[in-house]
């Protein structure tokens, strides 16, 4: 009797294990899982060595968090209502889980920045010169906040353009060495302009430039080029973060310091720091990774939605997914659903999202019996990895699957599975690799992420169901942040060295969706992008830093011009991909708040619905390939203002007539070349009198002056009407 009591006991007691484990590990997304198990491997620090620490995001009971924070030693870097940015010793993950008041632990890997994925580099004439901005807003009085990598800070484009104001005003560097461990969990920050300027370059500006690029695009003052930015009188604020590019310049011991945590916390840099010069902000993010919790209760979700409100915008790109099948999708009644995987490296990844009960089936195919290895969902334990072997090329090559359990977001499904491909050789040439799910009552998809991705029919018989979709990055694809697709308007330049590159797209080319640009919808339904930019063809600063470390680099053979400042060498490169739309639809952005400084990101959205530029007839809008549509950052401002529905007023600015009032109250007009047809023209006030009729003729002269001194101080919408092609439309001008 004593031994069977016994028994039972120790029976009870493992139960009760497992079912704390499981408790535990139930709390944490899959990288904080993985640097918790980590921690288990690696050797204990010694007496007063420094601990691995994490940046990541708790879900904690506020009236306890204090104390159980403070007992794992977690420093607290900001909290919004139950939703904590600490760092963690990743020691004490399994400890802070443990505790009954905290309810999630969640962090993801860096991201990646979202350039062009074919490495196509194009360029083109003024940078984004197919929204012509009006005069009568230049982004002065706003914060664009750029987050990116490879910052130049001594470019010219980021001074004014006379190149005797320097605009940048703030800078953190999170890579940097020098870690300022005050009030930062990771490098220093920047303040003033010679403190900025001796820091010369981010930590990682002599491997990476792409945060010069898209800063330039978004508020850059082009300084003597046509190259200038969106809100190009702004006040910048700039964040350099960590990517998957920037590992080699991160210790091993602080590798899971960066974070999306670490992300969330250069956003609210950036908006902490609009705040203390009383400005509007908005924040332009050119980097995604694939979204482990993209449901609207993620943390990182949440967290975002709290951050942003009046005056308080992010801009983030789709992502350039679309040249890849990511994505497979298993409905309920239907048996089973996959494709082949395929990977130049030795690696692979995926993830399974189902509501109910499945099978994987890993399948070698060309083997002698096309040799299936199976792996039902109720195997694979949320408490433990789930690991099986794989034979692949006529068993010549061997394959482990990890295979990862843990909780969704929200109900949508019941679990998602993380599944870990590794190899001895390159997944290309180990053979054919099949993935499927299947179970006929269960809804299921699979979704690949880089380096992996699917290819249908790379062998006789296998599955093909992958499809192009579902693959807008985070944080883009949260409610709260505006989803930046592009699309292509110019397909060529000529470079520095005179050589001509035609880099047009199979098909239209004439400001369709670029077919590299992310669509939607996302994981849990929201249709995005939610509006479209150009992003082919894009002229804008590069890193001087960058281009004297790389002369060999390939993408410096698309600089479009070389010139001197201050004893460097500086260029004007073009550049690919949804990281050039999304800083050109947040210096739109910017000249939206400097109208309207109280605008929220649902404002945001609601002028897109009524002023977006419409590129395919046909399609209902929103989609998911388009969003609203393309951004129109003039017919935007008249639909905020409220002057877009005065009669006679067009809603398109002309692509050939420029205005602007001068200091003295002359209107003064200039063309491109002199007009061979009259223009009439009409000034009209805000709330919709005509102030103004007058009219030009065509003679020898492209330029005109009017008085218009006698108007009082204000906006007004000037139109113009004649049948010289590329004249007739609005212009808003400021008296």
């Amino acid at each position: 009797m004593r031994k069977i009591f016994i028994a039972m006991l120790a029976a009870w007691w493992a139960a009760l294990q497992a079912v704390a484990i499981l408790a535990v590990t139930d709390k944490m997304s899959a990288y904080v899982r993985e640097a918790a198990a980590m921690s288990k491997t690696k050797k204990k620090a010694a007496p007063g060595e420094g601990q691995m620490l994490m940046t990541a995001f708790v879900s904690i009971d506020t009236t306890a968090a204090d104390s159980i924070l403070a007992a794992n030693g977690c420093r607290v870097y900001d909290r919004s209502e139950d939703i904590y940015i600490v760092t963690v010793p990743v020691g004490r993950l399994e400890s802070l889980a443990s505790a009954a008041c905290v309810r999630r632990i969640e962090a993801s890997r860096p991201c990646r920045a979202s350039m062009d994925t074919t490495a196509t580099l194009v360029g083109a004439t003024p940078v984004y010169d197919g929204l012509w901005l009006p005069q009568a807003y230049t982004g002065d009085g706003v914060v664009v906040g750029v987050m990116d990598i490879g910052f130049d800070v001594t470019h010219p484009t980021f001074y004014d353009s006379t190149a005797t104001k320097y605009r940048i005003s703030a800078f953190w560097d999170q890579l940097d060495p020098e870690t300022d461990t005050s009030r930062l969990p990771v490098g220093r920050e920047y303040r003033g302009t010679d403190a900025i300027i001796g820091k010369g370059h981010s930590t990682d500006g002599l491997q990476q430039t792409h945060g010069t690029h898209t800063a330039g695009i978004a508020a850059g003052s082009g300084y003597d080029s046509p190259y200038r930015g969106m809100a190009y009188e702004s006040v910048l604020c700039l964040v350099s973060n960590a990517v998957s590019n920037d590992l080699n310049l991160i210790a091993p011991d602080d590798t899971y310091k960066y974070t999306s945590a670490t992300d969330a916390l250069g956003f609210k840099y950036i908006f902490d720091y609009a705040a203390t010069r009383g400005m509007p902000c908005v924040a332009s993010f050119s980097e995604g990774s694939v979204p482990e919790y993209n449901r609207s209760d993620s943390l990182y979700s949440r967290y975002l939605e709290r951050l942003t409100g009046p005056g308080r915008i992010i801009v983030a790109s789709a992502g350039n997914e679309s040249v890849y099948l990511n994505y497979v999708d298993k409905p309920a009644g239907r048996p089973e659903a996959g494709s082949c995987l395929y990977s130049q490296e030795n690696q692979a990844g995926f993830f399974v999202e189902a509501n109910g009960p499945f099978c994987l089936n890993f399948i070698s195919c060309g083997s002698p019996a096309n040799d299936t290895t199976t792996v039902g969902s109720w195997q694979c334990r949320p408490d433990s990895a789930t690991v099986v072997s794989i034979r692949l090329g006529n068993g010549s090559h061997g394959c482990t699957a990890t295979i990862e359990r843990y909780a969704a977001a929200t109900a949508t499904r019941d679990s998602i599975y993380h599944v870990a491909i590794a190899c001895d050789t390159p997944l290309s040439s180990a053979g054919v690799l099949a993935v499927t799910v299947s179970g006929a009552a269960t809804d299921a998809s699979l979704r690949c992420y880089s380096p992996a991705m699917f290819i249908n029919g790379m062998a006789e018989g296998a599955p093909a169901d992958a499809e192009t979709s579902h693959n807008i990055h985070a944080p883009a694809c949260f409610g709260a942040v505006v989803a930046v697709g592009a699309t292509i308007h110019r397909t060529g330049f000529t470079n520095y060295q005179g050589q001509y590159f035609d880099y047009s797209q199979p098909g239209r080319n004439d400001g369709v969706r670029s077919y590299y640009s992310s669509v939607g919808p996302t994981m849990d339904g929201l249709t995005k992008p939610d509006a479209m930019a150009p992003g082919d063809n894009i002229v804008s600063a590069y890193s001087s830093y960058y281009e004297e470390s790389n002369p060999e680099a390939s993408d410096i053979r698309s600089d479009v011009a070389r010139f001197g400042f201050n004893g460097r060498t500086y260029a004007w490169n073009s550049n690919t991909g949804t990281s050039m739309a999304t800083p050109v639809v947040a210096g739109a952005i910017a000249l939206w708040l400097q109208a309207c400084p109280r605008l929220t990101p649902a404002d945001v959205k609601d002028v897109l619905s009524h002023t977006c530029r419409r590129p395919e007839d046909g399609l209902d809008y929103p989609n998911n390939q388009y969003g609203h549509g393309e951004i129109d950052t003039h017919h935007g401002l008249l639909y905020l203002l409220g002057i877009d529905d005065i009669e006679g007023l067009a809603t398109n600015s002309p692509a050939r007539l420029r205005a602007a009032i001068s200091p003295e109250g002359m209107l003064k007009l200039c063309l491109d070349k002199a007009p061979a047809r009259r223009i009439s023209l009409r000034l009209f006030a805000i709330n919709g009198q005509s102030v103004m009729e007058h009219t030009l003729d065509a003679g020898q002269t492209n330029t005109f002056s009017i008085d218009v001194s006698s108007l009082p101080h204000g906006i007004y919408a000037l139109q113009a009407n004649s049948e010289e092609p590329g004249v007739s439309g609005s212009i808003l001008v400021r008296r």
